[in-house]
């Protein structure tokens, strides 16, 4: 659901909305019609392996979102609350993009964000409602996530890979370097040895949200042994090397083990562990019970982290430099769930609890005590195919304290017709005791109530437009409007 406006760097005379519909046309004007069985990009690999030439795919959205925000009673007795009326004009482009040669052994893939601030706010010293991490001293910014190019000549030779990627295993880690990716005993009898895998990497990490000079980037070097001693278990061992790349060279341990386990038709279980030099860092165990015959289900997870993770390495979240220290914590989830079908619609309940609990107590900014226990109905294709709906009663307590907490409603309800080119919308309300934006803000923003209304179409068989506006009432009453464009491409040649 989505995301124009005055750019300060368009050619005079031209709104910058047509050019964000320009961008958004210009596959059309080099293409004809697409083929009505086109490859996904989950399948375009395996395509590949069939076809004689080139397979590429592309997904781009482009997103402009309009915001405007009046402060509230609390906000006007908070000296430190940016009570001025504010608005917030912001840009964004998101690439997803890949090759792949016919042969299925040479292929690149590539991913990026792009966002302009493009009213000017970034530079205006007075407290904002809108600041934002992406603002920069220009007002806008650029992430490259993923640029690499990759070799998979099949045999004992998995992969060979180079650019910017980040690490399969582990802490995810986005770094510029290689890795190699190697099958030493393929070709056995044995289908445990002959599917153990040996992967290697090696190269310098890439700080994507950092927000001044002081965190160092990092030399990383990992190695990571996966094996399957039998066929429904799936076994993961780590070790990785992080070298500060400043004069003191601090360096971190990182080790991990992941096990994944198909204990029966109806039973999963999966189990992580990780740890930094001579302390464990984080504890994490999920599992899941599915009976389809029933259509009962059973998804649980406990999430214990022991270490406060800080710096953009080993001990840490990539999102610190926005959300400060994560203090060690328990979090889990709990979801029990149930479908079924009716004459009139298909039906799924679940009943859940959420939790967050600050293993020190203290409950602070990004660091909150939290709690929710939940039961959401769903219906979809209620009595006509493409509508559906949704109920949600739920209670906000603190932490593992049941006490007292606040009981809330939500709901919301939606209709798609793939008859008229998938012309549909929806609207709603929920509940949010905390509230984080990861486009743009950096507060944290407590006890919000969002009320959106949405329509969305598939203007051409490769582009869909959507639209949405929000209202959001906290300590400020928060009007948003966001207008999406997004473009898939799939094909061969």
């Amino acid at each position: 659901m989505a995301y124009c406006s005055r750019s300060p760097r368009r050619p005079p005379g031209i709104p910058s909305g047509c050019l964000l519909l320009l961008f958004a046309l210009w596959p059309g004007l080099s293409r004809a019609e697409a083929p009505a069985d086109e490859p996904s990009p989950a399948a375009a690999e395996e395509t590949a392996l069939a076809s004689p030439g080139l397979v590429y795919w592309l997904t781009a959205r482009q997103g402009y979102r309009l915001r405007d925000a009046r402060p509230g009673d609390e906000a006007a007795a908070d000296p430190l609350a940016p009570v001025a009326p504010a608005t917030d004009q912001d840009l964004h482009l998101a690439l997803d993009a890949g090759l792949l040669n016919g042969a299925g052994t040479l292929g690149a893939d590539l991913a990026l964000g792009a966002w302009l601030d493009a009213d000017g706010i970034a530079g205006d010293p007075a407290p904002l409602a809108f600041a934002s991490v992406r603002d920069g001293a220009a007002g806008r910014a650029a992430s490259l996530y993923l640029a690499s190019v990759f070799y998979r000549p099949g045999g004992w030779l998995k992969e060979v890979r180079l650019g910017r990627m980040s690490t399969g295993f582990g802490t995810r880690t986005v770094f510029d370097g290689a890795s190699l990716s190697l099958l030493p005993l393929r070709g056995l009898r044995s289908p445990a040895l002959a599917r153990l895998e040996l992967v290697a990497l090696g190269g310098r990490t890439a700080h994507l949200y950092e927000l001044d000079g002081e965190h160092f980037e990092d030399w990383l070097g990992a190695v990571a042994l996966r094996l399957r001693p039998l066929r429904d278990l799936k076994l993961a061992l780590d070790y990785r090397l992080m070298i500060e790349d400043s004069a003191s060279a601090g360096l971190d341990h990182g080790y991990g083990l992941e096990a994944q386990w198909r204990i029966s038709d109806f039973l999963g279980a999966r189990l992580e562990v990780r740890g930094v030099d001579d302390a464990l860092s984080r504890l994490a165990l999920a599992g899941r019970y599915w009976h389809e015959a029933l259509g009962f289900g059973l998804d649980a997870r406990i999430d214990l982290q022991l270490s406060t993770l800080e710096a953009l390495n080993e001990r840490d979240d990539p999102l610190f430099a926005i959300l400060g220290p994560s203090h060690p914590n328990l979090r889990w989830d709990l979801d029990l769930f149930e479908e079924f079908e009716t004459g009139h619609a298909d039906y799924v309940l679940h009943l859940g609890w959420q939790g967050r609990e600050p293993l020190d107590g203290i409950s602070a900014p990004f660091n909150r005590r939290q709690g929710r226990l939940h039961l959401t109905g769903d219906a979809l294709e209620l009595v006509i195919p493409g509508l559906q709906a949704s109920l949600s009663l739920e209670y906000h307590h603190d932490g593992g304290d049941l006490g007292e907490g606040l009981l809330t409603l939500g709901g919301a309800a939606g209709y798609r017709s793939e008859a008229l080119r998938g012309l549909g919308g929806e609207l709603g309300s929920y509940y949010q005791r905390f509230k984080y934006d990861y486009y743009a803000d950096v507060e944290e923003r407590q006890d919000v109530r969002t009320f959106f209304v949405a329509a969305f179409v598939d203007a051409l068989p490769w582009l869909e437009v959507r639209l949405r506006y929000t209202l959001e009432h906290f300590d400020r009453t928060a009007h948003s409007f966001h207008f999406l464009l997004t473009q898939r491409l799939e094909g061969g040649r």
